[in-house]
């Protein structure tokens, strides 16, 4: 099961540079996108921080061993 996160200035932030699935229904036609949390914004590696303001929620890609 997936935990989302709702992102908002009351949450914690994500961890600094891990995988995250980020929903953006705003952003993309699919709704979602890989990024990473750079300490201040979302960012991909195609878009930049462009995305930051369009995340709504976010949940952690687990690495597998």
């Amino acid at each position: 099961m997936i935990k989302w996160i709702d992102y908002n200035a009351d949450t914690k932030n994500p961890p600094r540079n891990r995988a995250l699935l980020v929903y953006c229904p705003d952003f993309s036609s699919m709704g979602y996108e890989v990024a990473v949390w750079n300490g201040a914004n979302f960012e991909t590696d195609l878009h930049g921080e462009e995305i930051h303001d369009y995340v709504k929620k976010w949940c952690l890609i687990y690495e597998v061993d």
